[in-house]
């Protein structure tokens, strides 16, 4: 026996099947939506493993970039330190050590690169001992001046402020920093003219200043 129900508009059998269906269309459709968005979020995680690799890639390029452009300092320092070693008569037994002084420092700096690339440590983080910013700026300088191939004809000079104080900083990140602005100076002047580095009290700070021939500089506290 089938019972029908009575679709009279208005009456309590209408309206519960038009409920059921209304529910019946509810519940579909929110089960479509659900399986959509579950879709979007599996998409959304295999194209962020995607995107992360390709960072990941990406950064190792800038890495090996950069690691290649941060060891051409040292080892253009440790090159011309070893031309100067090999004139036998040509450097007094000060400037023998001194000279033999830079070549374990680049190569130390050297190895501290080496080592923060595979540590996959860009950027770094900075190292801060206390220090005599003084020493960097003479070191760099001597580089300069070392360094035949760039600077055959650039005339260093160097002014210390004796006021300056000793304070904690990232001796090879300083080093670097200095060494590359320096080498931009020389670059600008063509491998000539005067390349000036000074260190001075500002306003309780401490001012680092490289300047040449037709620039302003670059100044750092």
């Amino acid at each position: 026996r089938t019972d029908y129900v009575s679709t009279q508009a208005g009456s309590t059998g209408y309206m519960a099947v038009h409920g059921v269906f209304i529910t019946l269309y509810f519940l579909s459709t929110f089960a479509v939506i659900i399986m959509v968005l579950e879709r979007a979020r599996s998409e959304s995680e295999r194209l962020h493993a995607r995107l992360r690799a390709a960072e990941r890639l990406a950064t190792a390029g800038e890495l090996a970039a950069g690691m290649a452009h941060e060891i051409r300092n040292p080892l253009a320092g440790i090159v011309n330190a070893t031309a100067l070693l090999t004139d036998e008569g040509g450097l007094t037994p000060a400037e023998r050590a001194a000279t033999l002084g830079a070549i374990r420092t680049e190569a130390r700096r050297l190895n501290r690169i080496l080592s923060d690339f595979l540590r996959f440590a860009r950027p770094q983080t900075a190292q801060r001992t206390l220090g005599d910013i003084g020493q960097v700026v003479e070191h760099v300088s001597a580089l300069v001046r070392d360094d035949y191939s760039r600077a055959p004809r650039v005339d260093v000079r160097v002014a210390i402020d004796p006021a300056v104080p000793r304070f904690a900083f990232d001796r090879d990140q300083l080093t670097q920093v200095l060494w590359n602005v320096a080498l931009n100076g020389v670059e600008a002047m063509d491998g000539r003219g005067r390349l000036s580095l000074e260190v001075a009290r500002q306003s309780g700070d401490v001012a680092l200043a490289v300047s040449y021939p037709e620039c302003h500089g670059f100044n750092g506290h």
